[in-house]
């Protein structure tokens, strides 16, 4: 039952939306700008090299943490010594 309610709504998207133009020629998504997709490349390029940065960076944080753990679980606490 909910599978042919989901069905019939995508057929009535499809007629409205799957082309440019209704029957009537006018603009199926009005207002819509077409996308640049350079554009688009350029911006994910500049996200990721941002998000490889900020990964290198938590990378580091993570290996000298574990270090700092690994030099401090070798001292005894009450002494001082290795």
């Amino acid at each position: 039952m909910r599978y042919q309610s989901i069905v019939k709504t995508l057929k009535e998207l499809q007629k409205e939306y799957g082309y440019p133009e209704d029957k009537n020629g006018d603009p199926s998504l009005p207002g819509l700008e077409p996308i640049n997709i350079r554009n688009v490349r350029g911006v994910i390029n500049k996200i990721s090299t941002i998000l490889n940065g900020a990964n290198a960076m938590i990378d580091e944080y993570l290996s000298i943490n574990q270090n700092f753990k690994v030099s401090f679980a070798e001292v005894d606490l009450a002494t001082g010594s290795r």
